[in-house]
């Protein structure tokens, strides 16, 4: 008798309807983890109150939010938690939340009835629920990081409190003391918990693509054909501190002020939020046309701007190894070069191991102007570029997640042989 589907709760606070790249993570566990022999629940947070089975493989558990009615409870609440942590408190972003699922905990394991669980930091409510929810239900825990917590953190703001420090720390001690195995999206996140913790079941899954991902083309009045168009799509330092474009920006300023015919042919296409300070430093290329900021867009929109563009812009935030932008791998499903401006990060090493594009430092300004004027001026310079379509297939969502599937089941069979 062949064995029964393994089954996986996983505590992902990111999920659609958020419309981020740390939500697809999730997203394809669900879709794909099933054809591996998988069986997929995900613990979530709602903006509503709703019951546990209201939608089929996902529970959700109210948190407060800035939709409606609820900023009435939300945004006091936020402000409140910040003072607390600038006069040294611990506090919790998301502690509504965690409160809610430890307070349904036993309904939850009884409809999700795990054999492992699968909890994806950020953020740092995630794992705890997920050594709690381990410990009830008896199950394996499996720790995914996306982002470093100690490790290169992606909360430096958080961390600046003393009290918060000690909170994460602990969290990450028990994590690498409890979980019986720790997934993480770069190589440099795998050696520092087997580096610093000697965990032996560590894997590094970066993220990917979903190569049966549906697109909607953008109009000729949306990206105009017939102009040299650059694509960005995804957020700036509204996402992370210290990721910024200002480099990129100036040198595009400086290139169509010395060269018009580069200025009457590029154009380039923001997509996502953005602050009023980085809207306000794009207002004079904005003005002259050079630059459109569409906003947020619906995903498949934002994957048919990358599939009709000429070149793809990625900016990572320099120095930290471990920076590998989820939007990075959309770029890579869409076959169209990308310009990655970023030095020292996993994103640089994956585009150049794939031959996906070019990079160039941020600080060097000179290289940014040089390689745009190239890339705009002589079509023979991203016609050159070698993809490595072999190493690209290494991303693909389905490939990723029967690679999963295997790492989950060693690490429930492991945790049941030590037992």
């Amino acid at each position: 008798m062949a064995p029964r589907n393994l089954r996986l709760l996983v505590v992902a606070y990111h999920f659609p309807p958020v419309n981020s790249s740390g939500a697809q993570r999730p997203v394809q566990m669900l879709r794909y983890l099933p054809r591996f022999g998988v069986d997929v629940s995900v613990l979530t947070r709602g903006y509503e109150r709703t019951g546990l089975a209201s939608e089929v493989n996902v529970v959700r558990i109210y948190d407060t939010n800035s939709r409606g009615r609820h900023k009435a409870l939300h945004y006091p609440l936020r402000v409140l938690q910040r003072t607390a942590r600038t006069l040294g408190a611990a506090t919790s972003w998301h502690g509504v939340w965690a409160w809610g699922v430890k307070r349904n905990a036993a309904a939850l394991l009884r409809h999700t009835r795990p054999d492992v669980i699968l909890s994806s930091y950020p953020p740092i409510e995630t794992l705890e629920i997920g050594l709690f929810l381990s410990r009830q239900a008896g199950a394996s825990l499996v720790a995914d990081f996306r982002d470093g917590l100690l490790f290169e953190p992606i909360e430096q703001e958080m961390l600046r409190s003393t009290r918060t420090r000690a909170r994460y720390r602990d969290v990450e001690e028990r994590i690498a003391r409890d979980a019986a195995g720790i997934l993480t999206v770069s190589d440099p996140i795998s050696d520092y918990f087997r580096t610093k913790y000697g965990h032996r079941a560590v894997m590094t899954l970066p993220n990917g693509f979903d190569p049966e991902e549906r697109w909607i083309d953008p109009t000729p009045a949306e990206l105009d054909p017939h102009k040299f168009n650059i694509v960005y799509t995804g957020r700036l330092e509204m996402s992370e501190k210290g990721r910024r474009a200002s480099s990129f920006l100036a040198a595009v300023a400086q290139l169509v002020a010395d060269s018009p015919l580069v200025g009457e042919r590029l154009r380039i296409h923001l997509l996502g939020e953005f602050s009023g300070a980085e809207l306000a430093s794009l207002s004079p290329l904005v003005e002259r046309g050079i630059v459109r900021v569409h906003g947020f867009v619906e995903r498949e929109r934002s994957l048919g701007f990358q599939r009709a563009a000429n070149l793809l812009l990625l900016v990572a935030s320099s120095g930290k190894a471990s920076v590998v932008t989820g939007k990075l791998f959309e770029y890579l499903a869409s076959g169209r070069p990308i310009l990655g401006v970023t030095r020292g990060t996993a994103a640089e090493r994956i585009i150049l191991e794939t031959g996906a594009g070019y990079v160039v430092d941020p600080a060097d300004s000179t290289a940014i102007r040089a390689t745009l004027e190239r890339a705009v001026a002589d079509p023979d310079f991203l016609g050159s570029l070698r993809r490595r379509d072999e190493e690209i297939e290494k991303y693909s969502r389905p490939r990723q997640m029967e690679v999963l599937a295997s790492f989950l089941r060693d690490v429930v069979d492991a945790s049941t042989n030590a037992g």
